[in-house]
C-alpha cells in the first residue's frame, strides 16, 4: 500500500535524482544546481500524483451540480403531463373539468421519483466531493512538508 502512495513515488523521484546527481563526478561540486534539481523531480513527481487524485473529482461535482437539475426536468415534465391529461382535448370527447387523484396522481407520482433520483445521485456526490477534495488537500500539504524534510535531510547528510 504504502509503495503506490503519493509520498512514497515521490521519494522514489527525490531518491532516484539524488542518485543520477551522485554516480556524475562533474555534478558533485555544484551543491546549489544539485539541491535544485532534486527539487524539481520531487515537484514534478507531486504533480503527477496531485493529478491522479484530482482526475475523478470533477465528475463528482458535475454529478452533485447537475443532477437536481435533472430531477426538476423531470417534475417539470410530470406535472405537464398531469396537466396535460385533465385539459380538454378538442379534438376528442369532453372531458370532466375538474381533476380527480386518478387522473394527475400518476403524473405527480413520476415527478416525485424524478425528483428523488436527482436528489438520490447529487446529495452522495456533494458528499464524496467534499470529503476527497479535502484529504487532496491534507495530503497535498503532506507532500509539501516531505518535499521541506526531504531537501534539508539531502542539504544536511549529502550536499555539504
Amino acid at each position: 500500500m504504502l509503495r503506490n502512495s503519493p509520498i512514497s513515488q515521490m521519494f522514489v523521484a527525490g531518491y532516484t535524482e539524488l542518485a543520477k546527481l551522485a554516480s556524475d563526478e562533474a555534478l558533485r561540486g555544484d551543491r546549489e544546481g544539485n539541491l535544485a534539481n532534486i527539487e524539481r523531480a520531487l515537484r514534478r513527481a507531486q504533480t503527477v500524483e496531485t493529478t491522479k487524485l484530482e482526475a475523478m473529482v470533477p465528475f463528482l461535482a458535475t454529478t452533485g451540480s447537475s443532477a437536481p437539475f435533472i430531477g426538476l426536468f423531470g417534475t417539470v415534465m410530470g406535472i405537464l403531463f398531469a396537466f396535460l391529461d385533465i385539459a380538454p382535448d378538442p379534438n376528442g370527447p369532453a372531458k370532466p373539468a375538474a381533476a380527480t387523484l386518478t387522473t394527475v396522481g400518476p403524473h405527480i407520482a413520476e415527478a416525485l421519483f424524478a425528483t428523488a433520483i436527482g436528489l438520490v445521485a447529487a446529495i452522495p456526490a456533494v458528499m464524496a466531493y467534499n470529503y476527497f477534495t479535502r484529504r487532496i488537500r491534507v495530503l497535498r500539504s503532506e507532500m509539501d512538508t516531505f518535499e521541506q524534510d526531504y531537501l534539508n535531510i539531502i542539504k544536511r547528510h549529502f550536499l555539504r
